[in-house]
């Protein structure tokens, strides 16, 4: 019998930090505590920030309105 089929399977989800992180990202944007992060060598993470959201918005309201055509 596998460890899946008696339900003894362990997943490790501990992150192991050795201070290098902290060197190698920038904090994109803070609210709430909470902390979006990006890798340090991006110029302009901000502005690709503002992309995602500005697309995804627009696919929304692409897919609303074809979904409300009924």
């Amino acid at each position: 019998m596998s460890d899946l089929e008696d339900g003894n399977v362990e997943v490790d989800l501990s992150t192991k930090s050795d201070g290098k992180d902290q060197e190698r990202k920038q904090t994109v944007l803070s609210l709430f505590g909470v902390q979006l992060t990006a890798p340090a060598e991006l110029k302009y993470p901000f502005a690709i920030l503002l992309g995602f959201v500005g697309i995804n918005t627009i696919l929304l309201l692409l897919l609303r309105k074809f979904v409300l055509l009924n």
